[in-house]
């Protein structure tokens, strides 16, 4: 494959792009590579010289966003001083990337999002609050912190993000969530 790096992009992002149209809609079962290259307007030939199937697709784009996510969220985080300011940067960031993330939280357990988000954002925050690396206990915490957010920020993206709830809004649940407990506003 002697193909310009810029074309190779394009082409890549093209069945990125088709992807992510398609899995708004289809479980990834459901989507076919010809379904795939006609979305994307390139045949099957030109999707086997980049993917080896559909799969891996999703592994390419779960990577590329994982990565990309983990960096914007460790570099907006080393401005962070509070829990509001975490929950502004996580908001922001589901508004830029929405169907991405989407994408991303459908898979669960995904190893890339512990070794691209949680565990940079978990060392740089207890770097932030000058909290002791070897506390296990703020491990835990941070874990749970983040795995809300983004368990909220799943939940969604797949309900069609801003569509039910905007993402400001979504940012005082989190912030309601973080500073008052699960079950403020549930049980008075």
């Amino acid at each position: 494959m002697n193909k310009k790096p810029e074309q190779t992009e394009a082409t890549k992002e093209a069945f990125v792009q088709a992807f992510l149209r398609l899995n708004k809609k289809l479980p990834i079962e459901k989507i076919s590579v010809r379904k795939l290259t006609e979305t994307a307007g390139y045949n099957r030939t030109t999707f086997y010289n980049y993917f080896q199937d559909v799969y891996a697709l999703r592994e390419y784009i779960e990577e590329q966003i994982c990565v990309e996510l983990g960096q914007r969220m460790v570099r907006n985080l080393r401005r962070i001083g509070d829990e509001e300011q975490f929950v502004n940067v996580v908001t922001d960031t589901l508004a830029e990337y929405g169907d991405s993330v989407a994408v991303l939280l459908k898979n669960q357990g995904n190893q890339n999002i512990e070794t691209y988000i949680k565990r940079p954002v978990i060392g740089l925050l207890k770097e932030q609050f000058g909290v002791d690396p070897e506390d296990v206990s703020a491990d835990y915490r941070l874990d749970y912190m983040i795995s809300g957010a983004l368990s909220l920020a799943g939940r969604w993206a797949a309900c069609g993000g801003s569509e039910g709830m905007s993402a400001g809004q979504l940012g005082g649940l989190m912030q309601d969530i973080l500073s008052n407990g699960v079950l403020h506003g549930i049980v008075e």
